[in-house]
């Protein structure tokens, strides 16, 4: 997996919550050096698609949209920061995921409306859950409960890297490693294990943790020589809740490695990695492995 941020894509449907994750991707191609490209994804209606098909000219709904895409991106906060855009028509997901892959896109940049569904349960949007799982490179996520009011001269504190131990997670070490070098912040790692599993340290735990410390040092060979020791990941183990406390800092960027299995695919919104999504107040980028 690529390590270097080049080229930032934020995906828009021109919500507060577009606006927000706006300010944060403009933000990190500042202090990155990376370019912008914004991107709209919208689909024609059977009238839409008959009319450009005989008359061979742009629909009342492809000319709005593009309106609407040239509005969002002129009412961005930050001048001196430029963005690229363009329309993708097609399905939501399929269509911004071919923009990532034509783009050569290096991180994915997501805002979160926070619909609620039944008792307290928030979640982060089905397109959302969709690109997540989907995209080749890293996604940003700007969730509901994080904080407006950034500038381009907002730093990021710290990075804070979250695994779980499993083999499949290590892709986001280097990544984590390579973005807090580029932020000039501290990182921290942190090995999330729920109470059954942390009580339960026998040799099955151990060898996972073998394998993950063995997958790492393998992946980034320069990574620092302490994690890529056993003892030391075992001694970073703390609980989802302490991981949900440390998502609380505004100050911080977390980079979430997370192994998404077919079942959790399924059941996404029961998850842990969904209720971070859902309820960290600090921007979330997620690794898919």
């Amino acid at each position: 997996m690529k390590t270097e941020i080049g080229t930032i894509l934020l995906a828009t449907d021109f919500l507060q919550s577009s606006r927000l994750a706006l300010d944060y991707a403009q933000v990190l191609a500042n202090k990155l050096g990376a370019q912008l490209m914004i991107v709209n994804a919208f689909e024609l209606g059977p009238e839409a698609d008959t009319v450009e098909k005989l008359d061979h000219i742009p629909s009342r709904t492809r000319r709005d949209a593009e309106a609407r895409l040239q509005a969002f991106v002129a009412g961005s906060n930050f001048a001196g920061v430029p963005a690229n855009w363009a329309l993708v028509e097609g399905p939501v997901p399929d269509a911004i995921l071919h923009a990532v892959d034509q783009n050569k896109a290096d991180l994915l940049v997501l805002g979160t409306q926070g619909v609620h569904r039944g008792l307290g349960h928030l979640l982060i949007g089905s397109n959302t859950e969709a690109l997540m799982l989907r995209s080749a490179c890293p996604t940003l996520t700007i969730g509901p409960h994080v904080l407006a009011g950034v500038d381009l001269n907002s730093h990021f504190k710290k990075v804070i890297y979250v695994s779980n131990f499993r083999p499949a997670s290590a892709p986001a070490a280097p990544f984590a490693l390579k973005l807090s070098q580029a932020l000039s912040t501290e990182i921290e790692i942190f090995q999330v294990v729920r109470d059954a599993e942390q009580g339960d340290k026998d040799a099955h735990l151990k060898e996972m943790v073998g394998e993950y410390c063995s997958r790492l040092r393998s992946l980034a060979p320069d990574v620092r020589e302490d994690w890529c020791s056993p003892e030391f990941q075992m001694g970073r183990i703390i609980s989802p809740e302490t991981v949900m406390e440390k998502s609380m800092d505004p100050s911080a960027l977390m980079v979430l490695g997370a192994h998404y299995s077919p079942v959790l695919e399924r059941h996404l919104y029961t998850s842990f990695p969904y209720r971070l999504l859902a309820n960290a107040v600090c921007p979330i980028v997620t690794v898919r492995s």
